[in-house]
């Protein structure tokens, strides 16, 4: 059931009032119909730009969002609307935007130019559901389909394919048998994106319900533009929650692939390290001295996190357990200060790291408590560091 909110209808009521044919487009009506929860509503408007400024300004704080493209914003009792203009686009420019664009007046053309049936739909309290590519009967069979020749959607802005995909795992839907050819033959232009549009896809897709299946199928497709993606690691899509980190960490099978996808994607530098130092961690040791051993240079929580990839539960079971024992040991948790260490070994820099390091150890082995006076003692009968 499609039911805006009562801000969206009152804008209807103050357009209709104006003259203006209005309908409300996009992802608001399919995932309306889906019956998910719906965020944003855009319009698509009859008047220009220009018109709907001057219309809706005594109502609304008016934006220039985008006025080449005919859209502006309206700020309406708190709530931004983005008004965009009946039109159509004529040629490509750079397999992205539109070389020009010309209104038109009828909401039918506005929607041919759009992606997927599934999102070239609008709605108005007047006139209902307008759905002239049968989006409707594409949302019940589950299926992603372009609007009228797939290829020609997909050269107008390679970014929809991985577009197309991001639905596919988001709604659980597949693809149509023409898209999903057009989308092999075209893959090849993804080459042409920019790697931070890329990697927002990406993020969709292997974040959605059914990003296991995606990424299996269509390997050969993101490849393009992941070359070091590992197919063979798309199972644990299944079994990781939909943590950003988590999910891009199974794309790679080792750290330096991981590293150089991460960068190539130009991925935000701190999810870049969180992934990269988890694939270096997998597989885990599942011996329990071992794992307090890899504890000392790295937190508990990302030792769990890597555990994920354990497939018996055992290593998993182990880090729990030691976390609820406090068994982990590291510079944070030493329990002589760093101060008492310095003066006992006259280390410093480098040395005293390697040190600090060496102590951890000794408590994990056994060979001292993990005290002031234990490791003191330990300290002034070791006085070596083990190179």
């Amino acid at each position: 059931m499609i039911k805006p909110n009562d801000t969206a209808l009152r804008l209807f009521e103050i357009l209709s009032a104006s003259g203006i044919e209005a309908y409300a487009v996009g992802g608001f009506v399919r995932d309306s119909l889906m019956g998910l929860p719906v965020h944003d509503i855009d319009f698509a408007v009859s008047a220009s730009p220009e018109e709907t400024k001057r219309l809706l300004s005594p109502f609304a704080k008016m934006i220039d969002t985008g006025l080449k493209f005919g859209t502006v914003t309206a700020v309406f009792e708190g709530i931004p609307f983005e008004l965009t203009t009946f039109r159509a686009d004529c040629g490509i420019k750079d397999g992205r935007h539109p070389q020009s664009v010309s209104f038109v007046r009828d909401i039918v053309s506005d929607l041919s130019r759009r992606d997927f049936t599934v999102n070239a739909m609008a709605w108005s309290p007047e006139k209902g559901l307008v759905d002239p590519f049968g989006g409707r009967e594409d949302i019940a069979k589950r299926l992603i389909r372009c609007v009228g020749e797939p290829s020609l959607r997909f050269e107008e802005d390679a970014l929809r394919i991985l577009r197309s995909l991001r639905f596919m795992s988001r709604l659980g839907f597949r693809l149509d048998d023409e898209t999903a050819k057009a989308l092999r033959q075209n893959a090849f232009r993804l080459k042409t994106i920019s790697r931070e549009r890329i990697f927002s896809e990406l993020s969709g897709i292997i974040c959605g319900k059914n990003a296991c299946d995606t990424v299996t199928e269509y390997a050969d497709v993101i490849s393009v533009a992941l070359p070091e993606l590992f197919a063979g690691g798309a199972f644990m899509l299944k079994r990781l929650p939909d943590e950003l980190h988590l999910r891009f960490a199974a794309l790679f099978e080792n750290a330096d692939d991981a590293e150089n996808g991460m960068f190539s994607l130009k991925s935000p530098r701190k999810l870049r390290e969180r992934v990269v130092a988890l694939r270096r961690l997998i597989p885990l040791p599942d011996d329990e001295k071992a794992i307090l051993i890899l504890g000392i240079d790295t937190p508990p929580e990302i030792l769990r996190e890597a555990a994920y990839w354990n497939s018996t539960g055992k290593t998993a079971d182990i880090i729990d357990r030691l976390r609820m024992q406090n068994a982990f040991v590291s510079s944070k948790n030493l329990g002589i200060p760093t101060q008492k260490i310095m003066e006992i070994s006259h280390e410093k820099g480098a040395r005293l790291g390697i040190l600090i390091r060496e102590l951890c150890i000794a408590v994990i082995n056994g060979e001292c408590e993990n005290s002031e006076a234990g490791l003191e003692e330990y300290l002034q009968s070791h006085s070596t560091i083990q190179e």
